[in-house]
């Protein structure tokens, strides 16, 4: 599959969005086919997949068995903020053990599980209190800043910055730290969905000038398993570490194309008498 998250969003042929936020993303299954256009000084990440560009449609037959999988998916903060199209908002329980002004952007899974899950995180409170302790994700993530940087410790600190396109993958082995750093400078589409999220909210949520806004995949707001371990480490609660081998799984099924080569001209054939 390929999760494509866009800075600005993204515009397809097959629907368009009425509203774009910062951290909007489109997901499309293996082997479909999506006209996209990409606004100028903008840019686009493209997580799960080889990015394989080709002026053609294809056909790849799709059994009746799984007729119901999902071809392609909007990961729209609109619908996360109305809370429709398996999405929903709500306090950020992992930022500062819970206790700062963040919120959550979540998406489910859909009902035919291939579609993943996935998560915006917006955090209005970027100081010396905003980080999350030690932990793992089981599944591995991709966090890919918007708007701010985050900043993850090991044996180093190494920080990834929304404004200058870059992101981080984290391996399901590598239990760490992270702490994020404001950027005074203003992003219209980042404060656009800030503004709106915490408008309202019953959590004491205050929305922020300068918030930091990220994606990060592999996150499953339903389930356990697919959110991040604070309680298995490999050298201690307080430190970081490296899991030397661990068992790992995928946060939702992973559709995969089979095909039958030409068989080859030079092959032996058995002989009938």
């Amino acid at each position: 599959f390929q999760l494509v998250f866009a800075h600005p969003p993204i515009h397809s042929s097959t629907h368009l969005p009425i509203r774009y936020f910062s951290g909007d993303a489109y997901w499309m299954n293996e082997n479909s086919y999506v006209e996209l256009s990409v606004s100028g000084g903008s840019f686009v990440y493209v997580v799960g997949a080889e990015f394989t560009l080709r002026n053609e449609t294809g056909f790849t037959h799709r059994l009746s068995s799984f007729g119901n999988d999902a071809t392609e998916r909007y990961y729209l903060g609109y619908d996360a903020i109305a809370g429709t199209d398996l999405a929903a908002q709500g306090h950020d329980g992992h930022i500062g053990n819970g206790t700062t002004n963040a919120r959550d952007l979540v998406f489910s899974k859909g009902d035919s599980t291939v579609d993943p899950p996935s998560i915006t995180v917006l955090n209005c409170a970027p100081d010396e209190d905003s980080f999350v302790w030690y932990h793992t994700h089981p599944a591995g993530a991709m966090y890919i800043p918007y708007a701010g940087m985050i900043c993850f410790d090991t044996d180093v600190s190494e920080c990834v910055s929304g404004a200058d396109g870059e992101a981080r993958w984290v391996s399901p082995n590598l239990f760490y730290k992270e702490h994020f750093n404001q950027i005074e400078e203003t992003n219209e589409h980042a404060q656009k969905v800030v503004d709106l999220a915490f408008a309202g909210n019953e959590d004491g949520d205050e929305t922020c000038e300068f918030p930091v806004v990220f994606g990060v995949t592999n996150f499953d707001p339903d389930d356990e398993e697919g959110q991040p371990n604070f309680e298995d480490a490999p050298n201690g609660l307080n430190t970081w570490g490296i899991f030397k081998t661990l068992i790992v799984r995928t946060t939702n099924i992973v559709t995969k194309t089979v095909s039958v080569g030409e068989p080859s001209a030079t092959r032996s054939r058995p002989v009938v008498a």
